[in-house]
């Protein structure tokens, strides 16, 4: 190894990490029709997995495909036991999701949320797709973007189904599957065994930019009559890629049973389906307040604002100890945590806290300090035995707890990350020694093996010492070993 001596003295970091929630009951609550062509829905029918919402006062046919019907231990479902169907047109109609090659409920979730990226929008909702005599409008967006008629609205319930004065009424976006460049059903969605069952185009729920109950939104994006669309007017996305798929072409049959109906064939006006969604997303957390010290502390701020908070623990806490503000449960304030370093001398540090809401669900957070930090002067300056400078890792970019925080007490971030660059020539070969920003592995310098990090005050109030060397490289290593040391 060539030895070299390098002086440095940098600013840096804590690292923060905030997991998903964990959640407590499914995103989808049901998916039901409750009303057809004959009006409201008189029963309550084909639940045999899901249940209603609490407090459901309302007739309504399951249409959830994936748990009702795939997932019930009846033999037949009983959905499927209903004399005459859920349409006067003896037709079954349930909500699946596009492609049609999604056959799980899991998947469908997957589908409808992009990947979970919705979850935040949808949780805790109503939504309804009405199939009028009116109709109205929607966009091929995936496909030629031309604006067309649909035989249904979309609506928001917010999350008072029962209460008609708030909802809005959302754009439709579509994925034209079969090519038409209008609404339709084509063969066949693979939910079911068969080549039996039409699908429709991919539906994509939006809300419009202007939020007010009622149509005034979605008027804004279609301005009346001229087939097109102003995009400034359409707002985020909801549910994606929800497809209604008529269960073997029982739709307009000739006789019961038969399943003979047309494959192009829509729900009959007056259809109502509605989605349901449960509350899912735990309490929310907030790194508010750093202070570099001595002793070093810092403010956490944990909120709910679906259910409430109904409970915060302390899961592990490693040289800390942690004061929770009291508060009332079910509350939906910012509840404040202070989390205070007790032996300033050990590098370690770190907390592990997890909040439940009144609804079951939780959410964890998690800080972890196992490298030294400069907090002498008026910086926070973490150090890693890898001559990196701060931490790519750390969700709280711009936030309290991030990479160079200054100034010591209720500063802001100011550095993503730094790590040290080394390139020469060995024996003709151009060799180059650095860390991969933005979290790339692998790294290049590691702490050197049976090195200790030292800390003093010889020099300065704050002496941190290191060895770090590039003998793991990827690429072909220089041999360096690095001492590094710093000042504050």
């Amino acid at each position: 190894m060539n030895e070299g001596k390098i002086f440095l003295s940098f600013l840096i970091v804590f690292l923060f990490v905030l997991p998903a929630a964990l959640y407590s009951q499914p995103l989808f609550q049901s998916f039901e029709m409750i009303s057809n062509g004959n009006g409201v829905i008189p029963v309550v029918a084909g639940f045999d997995v899901t249940t209603q919402p609490a407090g459901a006062q309302y007739g309504a046919y399951s249409a959830d495909w994936y748990r009702d019907y795939l997932q019930s231990s009846n033999d037949p479902p009983s959905i499927a036991e209903l004399p005459n169907g859920m349409q006067q047109a003896r037709g079954w109609y349930f909500v699946v999701a596009g492609g049609p090659g999604v056959t799980d409920h899991e998947w469908a979730v997957d589908r409808w949320t992009r990947g979970g990226a919705n979850y935040a929008l949808i949780t805790e909702n109503s939504y309804e797709i009405r199939f009028t005599e009116a109709g109205g409008m929607a966009v091929m967006q995936y496909t030629t973007r031309s604006v067309v008629d649909v035989p249904f609205e979309l609506w928001f319930l917010d999350n008072t189904p029962g209460d008609a004065s708030d909802d809005v009424r959302m754009i439709p976006y579509l994925y034209d599957a079969d090519g038409t460049d209008y609404f339709s059903f084509a063969l066949d969605h693979q939910a079911d065994d068969g080549d039996d069952d039409p699908y429709s185009d991919f539906i994509y729920f939006r809300m419009p930019v202007d939020e007010s109950p009622g149509d005034a939104g979605y008027h804004k994006a279609f301005p009346c009559c001229d087939y097109v669309v102003n995009y400034d007017e359409v707002g985020a996305e909801h549910i994606a890629r929800v497809v209604l798929m008529n269960w073997n072409r029982h739709q307009g049959e000739t006789t019961p049973g038969a399943g003979d109906g047309p494959v192009n064939v829509s729900p009959e006006y007056g259809t109502t389906f509605r989605i349901s969604t449960n509350d899912i997303i735990g309490p929310e957390w907030d790194v508010t307040y750093v202070n570099g010290g001595p002793p070093i502390s810092y403010e956490v701020a944990v909120q709910d604002g679906g259910s409430g908070l109904a409970t915060i623990n302390v899961l592990q806490a490693n040289n800390a100890t942690v004061s929770v503000e009291s508060f009332s449960p079910g509350t939906n304030e910012p509840v404040i945590i202070t989390i205070t370093k007790i032996d300033q001398g050990l590098v370690e540090f770190g907390v592990i806290l997890e909040a439940t809401d009144t609804g079951g669900n939780s959410s964890q957070f998690s800080h972890e300090i196992d490298s030294p930090i400069h907090n002498a002067g008026n910086t926070i300056l973490l150090l890693q035995p890898n001559s990196n400078l701060g931490t790519y890792y750390s969700p709280l970019s711009g936030a309290a707890g991030a990479s160079g925080y200054w100034p010591r007490i209720g500063g802001v971030d100011h550095l993503f990350n730094g790590n040290l660059w080394v390139g020469t020539v060995v024996n003709g070969d151009v060799r180059v020694t650095y860390n991969l920003d933005g979290g790339s592995l692998p790294l290049e310098w590691t702490q050197t093996s049976g090195s200790e990090i030292t800390l003093g005050t010889v020099i300065s109030d704050q002496d941190i010492g290191m060895t770090y060397d590039d003998q793991f490289a990827s690429f072909t290593p220089i041999g360096l070993r690095v001492h590094q040391q710093s000042f504050q």
